[in-house]
């Protein structure tokens, strides 16, 4: 496991100013070239949180690390394991091993974790903000900003929420908020940019008590 002390108190200044997610920007010299990532950590609800690292540039790679907590220390923890997006990462990066010893998967998160130090502490990010690997693979992709929910215990004859909606609402708003709209069968309703509304926080679902 790799510890990110740096990570740890960017979440904490985060949460001081109300916020629950950090995003910033990081860089990683390897194979004699500087590569820039996107990186934001997900930390609504309660652990384990995620972390997605996406690679800036023409050559697309992304993987979502889970995040813990340390039981003594309170600092955030990853395993640097990889699994089949190592290689991709490597072929990426136009990188071998060093070798006959492979390159250190480690070395990418103790860079993701040393550019947190910069992270400005957010009350709200936007999905549109969000690095593009956030928001694929979701229902209705070009419909990123919130418009509002739909309550089908309120309003039976609008059907109920699916599974594909709950996805959308935990990768763009958060896994508390998914969590509570699929116990309370709630859908969010999402629109394009020239239907968008402006959200200075985080939209909360009806009867919602933020516990943090």
């Amino acid at each position: 496991m790799t510890d990110l002390p740096q990570l740890t108190q960017a979440l904490w200044r985060t949460k001081r100013a109300g916020g629950h997610r950090v995003l910033y920007r990081f860089t990683l010299d390897v194979g004699g070239r500087t590569h820039e990532f996107d990186s934001v950590l997900a930390a609504e609800g309660e652990p384990p949180w995620t972390l997605l690292i996406a690679l800036i540039g023409p050559h697309h790679w992304a993987h979502t690390y889970d995040i813990i907590t340390s039981s003594h220390s309170g600092v955030l923890r990853a395993s640097a394991f990889l699994a089949a997006d190592y290689r991709r990462l490597l072929d990426a990066l136009n990188i071998g091993g060093s070798g006959t010893r492979p390159w250190p998967a480690s070395l990418l998160l103790e860079a993701a974790d040393h550019g947190a130090r910069k992270a400005r502490p957010r009350t709200w990010i936007p999905p549109n903000e969000l690095p593009k690997a956030a928001r694929t693979n979701i229902e209705e992709e070009d419909k990123i900003y919130f418009f509002g929910w739909f309550d089908h215990v309120a309003h039976p004859k609008t059907g109920n929420v699916t599974g594909d909606n709950l996805t959308k609402t935990r990768r763009l708003l958060g896994k508390d908020a998914a969590e509570y709209c699929a116990t309370h069968n709630i859908s969010t309703r999402w629109t394009t940019a020239d239907n968008a509304k402006h959200y200075d926080h985080r939209p909360l679902p009806p009867g919602w008590e933020d516990p943090h």
